[in-house]
């Protein structure tokens, strides 16, 4: 899979065990410098933060405005890439207000020259202006109703691929608005 992701925001989605950490791993693999939020505790090997607050609430949401003041937005510490792992316990959907950062971020990471990543379950638990401002959208296996009507108002068609999708592929929407069925990325760390 080559897809230039240098200054591009990107989203993946997908259920539990359909293969969004291993897609975020390998595209952490590809960028000369990351930084992690994990809240998960699951990245192990890269540069990364594991909060204290994990659940969505004020502490949660000025803990990551503080990485991201800290670690983000300083150039010289700035990686090429920063990936929010559970990402909608910071940028949640159904109106409720994003940490402060990934609202800058959101806006500005392109003039800053940074690759910005999301990893959520479900399209419709992320932000929407969040999602409509991302350049590309990886999309794992998703069947629920709420989601299906995302994708439709995404892409026409794309809940038939996505819901239908084997195990582990992935759908790459591009800025295009170009769908592409993707098999499954190599499981091995390959960078640093």
């Amino acid at each position: 899979m080559q897809i230039n992701l240098k200054a591009k925001r990107f989203c993946i989605f997908g259920l539990p065990g359909t293969g969004k950490s291993v897609l975020a791993r390998y595209i952490l693999d590809q960028a000369p410098s990351s930084f992690v939020y994990d809240p998960q505790d699951e990245h192990d090997g890269y540069s990364r933060y594991v909060p204290r607050f994990i659940d969505y609430g004020p502490e949660a949401l000025e803990e990551l405005d503080t990485v991201v003041e800290l670690f983000i937005i300083p150039e010289a510490r700035r990686p090429a890439l920063f990936l929010v792992d559970e990402a909608a316990s910071y940028a949640p959907g159904g109106g409720r207000p994003m940490a402060e950062g990934l609202n800058h971020l959101r806006r500005f990471s392109r003039h800053l020259d940074l690759s910005l990543g999301f990893v959520a379950h479900r399209l419709v638990d992320l932000a929407p202006n969040l999602v409509n401002l991302c350049d590309y959208l990886f999309l794992f296996r998703l069947t629920g109703r709420n989601d299906r009507n995302a994708l439709e108002d995404t892409v026409a068609g794309l809940s038939e691929v996505v819901s239908t999708l084997p195990p582990y592929h992935f759908v790459v929407v591009d800025p295009h608005r170009h769908i592409q069925v993707h098999r499954p990325v190599p499981m091995e760390k390959t960078g640093p």
